[in-house]
């Protein structure tokens, strides 16, 4: 019962937050709120976000994102049993896994600008 509530919980963060997360690392244009309403996937004169340009190419990185902090959250509620140390690494391990896919998409995709760099 309680791994399955910290699942629960990690995987409703990661789904609830990856729009905003996406507008951070892209500066896409993504937020908590509107979700995609605003991505630069919509504007003609734009290169379009790594992650929004397709359900496939949001479909890989969210996977992957979330099975690297299930995994990561995992190791540790394994060797510390601590469910709320777990959700706090698996908080932690979100933020540094979605950075690191992120940059992995930008070079794939060739986009222009990650968290607050461009490369124009």
């Amino acid at each position: 019962m309680k791994l399955s509530l910290g699942i629960i919980i990690l995987l409703g963060t990661t789904a609830a937050t990856l729009a905003s997360v996406c507008g951070i690392l892209f500066q896409c244009g993504c937020t908590l709120m509107e979700g995609v309403t605003h991505c630069n996937i919509w504007h003609s004169n734009s290169p379009d976000c790594p992650w929004c340009r397709s359900r496939w190419s949001a479909l890989i990185p969210f996977l992957t994102i979330n099975l690297l902090t299930l995994a990561t959250a995992g190791v540790y509620f394994v060797k510390k049993g601590g469910l709320l140390g777990a959700l706090l690494v698996g908080l932690i391990a979100y933020l540094f896994w979605a950075v690191l896919v992120g940059l992995a998409s930008a070079q794939y995709w060739d986009y222009p600008l990650f968290l607050w760099w461009s490369a124009t």
